[in-house]
């Protein structure tokens, strides 16, 4: 199908631009940094394209490998009058699959002005940016315009993907394989203007879409992806570009850096702790009528939040048929905020019983070490942490051959289990690592 309504303005647009000189600096910092909990978290958008009614011919095209995506106003195509509103939408999408439920504080979308920013308008058009909630999936697409097509693109007519009117919605033959634009619900979640007087290459336009972010990662409405439009008119045909994900990726001419959402977290915490409820038995029969100290930290990453110490256990045998129960509480929390990705840490210890004022209680002065039992529906240890926004609950002690905890219950009926090294009370009655398990936080 031959088209030239764009390709003019396109090039005079490109020759414009072609004067302005500019550098856009977009820097992201990862997540990681303990004394910036909220620190925000930059999301890369995962599809992005951009539709058109303004020409008749334009209506089946896909445009999903362009540097850029649009919105605009009508050249009398699709039954809209020259200078129409309305006539060039553009559909963004972000994965937000790893944030979970109840932590998005904020969530600002960024676009940034393309090299070649906009197509005819004039200095005092003045374009009003709404962004609305997608309502059903659509295909990104492999299409692109006035370019060799790069590795996995092609033209925008036989490019597969969204499109205005797609198949069953446009007599041309050539929409067979395009899809239909999805349906949008029409309540604005975000609006920004965008002065073509004032706003040149480069320039970054900012929406806040905190209340749609919330809803996706809550699972109140599926995630679709956004849809951007502008309702207004000047009576002229205008667009104005914003740089696609392709454009770097692809090295594309004016292109820059595509759609991002910036999301903000609520900091989680780790806000309480139930007592560590543990097994343990004696590793060699003879120390039968020792008493131990058994001692259970709790690391973010590597710095300390809680620690309990149970003192002068007796009735400690070897027969893995009398394993004791004992309960470990904790004390009080600090350092308890962390971030998704950050490792918490049970360690337990062991060593002589000894009483608060630093003598032995009874028993022996030695012995060849203490056995923890995990892992087993007998033996489930396991330890409460309330880590927000969840609820309380038991996180156990597994092991398959890495130790590692979780919040599923043990389904082995043979215990696990874990030997401390020689415990003696001389030299200062050091505590002696039994194990150390861990999880990644959600």
């Amino acid at each position: 199908m031959f088209k030239t309504s764009q390709r003019a303005t396109w090039w005079g647009s490109a020759f414009t631009a072609s004067f302005l000189i500019f550098l856009t600096f977009i820097i992201v910092i990862g997540v990681g940094a303990r004394e910036s909990l909220a620190q925000p978290i930059t999301l890369q958008a995962i599809a992005d394209a951009y539709i058109r009614t303004d020409d008749n011919s334009r209506r089946n095209d896909n445009y999903g490998c362009q540097q850029f995506v649009m919105v605009g106003t009508s050249q009398g195509g699709g039954g809209i009058p020259f200078g129409g509103a309305d006539a060039m939408r553009t559909l963004i999408q972000f994965d937000l699959s790893t944030i979970p439920p109840g932590s998005v504080a904020s969530a600002i979308l960024e676009l940034t002005i393309l090299g070649a920013p906009y197509d005819n308008g004039t200095p005092t058009s003045v374009y009003t940016v709404n962004v609305h909630r997608a309502l059903a999936p659509w295909t990104e697409g492999n299409g692109i315009e006035f370019f060799t097509p790069p590795s996995g693109c092609t033209g925008v007519d036989p490019a597969d993907g969204v499109a205005w009117a797609g198949a069953g919605d446009n007599a041309d033959p050539d929409a067979a394989n395009n899809q239909t634009q999805p349906p949008f619900d029409p309540a604005v979640v975000a609006t920004a203007m965008v002065n073509q007087g004032v706003n040149i290459a480069g320039d970054v336009i900012q929406f806040d879409i905190t209340s749609l972010a919330q809803a996706w990662v809550n699972g109140t409405v599926p995630n679709y992806g956004i849809l951007l439009r502008d309702p207004t008119s000047d009576g002229s045909f205008r667009g104005v570009r914003f740089g696609a994900w392709e454009g770097l990726q692809f090295g594309l001419q004016f292109a820059v850096t595509g759609p991002r959402l910036i999301v903000t977290r609520i900091p989680e915490e780790l806000v309480s702790l139930d007592p560590a409820t543990l097994w343990i038995g004696l590793k060699n029969s003879d120390d039968q009528g020792t008493q131990f100290d058994l001692r259970v930290e709790v690391y973010t990453n590597d710095t300390l939040v809680s620690d309990g110490i149970t003192r002068c256990i007796t009735g400690v045998t070897r027969n893995p048929n009398k394993a004791k129960e004992i309960a470990v509480p904790f004390g009080s929390i600090s350092n308890g905020t962390f971030e998704t990705g950050d490792e918490l840490f049970l360690k337990i210890s062991t060593r002589i019983g000894t009483n608060p004022d630093g003598t032995k209680c009874l028993g022996h002065s030695n012995a060849v070490g203490l056995r923890l039992y995990y892992d087993a529906t007998s033996r489930p240890s396991r330890f409460g942490a309330e880590l927000t926004p969840d609820p309380l609950q038991d996180f156990f002690l597994h092991s398959d051959g890495n130790d590692f905890l979780d919040d599923t219950a043990p389904t082995a009926t043979t215990a696990k289990f874990k030997d401390s090294p020689t415990v003696n009370f001389a030299g200062g009655n050091p505590w002696k690592v039994i194990g150390t398990w861990s999880m990644t936080l959600p």
